[in-house]
């Protein structure tokens, strides 16, 4: 009999979770929707803590550096020279290629968000970039090395972090038994809601 009330509570905890994931799931939808953003964490570099003015010296950096890209510049040179003579970072000690990257790839640089991998207006924040110029950015910072390996990583864009519910991003992770698939939560960095703190190692 105990046996059986333990199962039933643990059954009835499942469908509460359950329930309030997806009562997450669909207040952060409506919350994209509407334009709001994901709210907390850090002020992103280039705009103010609420994300509704810009940060002048910061803008005008990032926008010297997308066009850097543009020009054929590396993402390390301009690091180099940021951390010679340009803004610190907001978080970091030090710029690095990671940090700068994933800032120029935040659709919050043109005044929008990103859920589930579309992209919605935000309500109230000025964009540093235009649209096309942030586009043409990201197409050459998300360039595949054309000699790597072509890897599937089946449940990108699937599973969900249980705790932002963002969708979790594959890559390669190492065990005692070698390099395994890896799922994790993209970094708060990326501007996209995301907590950055889930990580799970898959078992095929």
């Amino acid at each position: 009999m105990n046996g059986l009330i333990l199962d039933l509570l643990v059954h009835l905890a499942q469908m509460e979770s359950e329930g309030t994931s997806e009562r997450l799931i669909l207040m952060n939808q409506d919350r994209a929707r509407q334009g709001k953003r994901s709210g907390g964490g850090t002020r992103p570099f280039g705009h103010s803590l609420d994300w509704f003015a810009l940060v002048s010296e910061e803008a005008a950096a990032i926008r010297s550096a997308a066009q850097r890209i543009l020009d054929g510049e590396g993402v390390y040179a301009i690091t180099q020279d940021w951390n010679r003579n340009g803004p610190p970072p907001v978080r970091a000690e030090r710029w690095s290629p990671q940090v700068l990257t994933g800032i120029l790839l935040q659709p919050r640089l043109i005044g929008k968000r990103d859920y589930d991998g579309e992209l919605f207006d935000l309500e109230d924040v000025p964009p540093i970039l235009d649209e096309a110029t942030w586009e043409r950015v990201s197409a050459i910072l998300g360039e595949v090395r054309p000699n790597a390996p072509k890897v599937r990583h089946l449940l990108s864009g699937l599973a969900h972090c249980g705790r932002c519910q963002r969708s979790l991003r594959g890559g390669r992770g190492s065990s005692i038994r070698g390099s395994k698939a890896l799922y994790v939560c993209p970094p708060k960095s990326a501007g996209i809601g995301a907590c950055g703190s889930l990580s799970v190692m898959a078992v095929y």
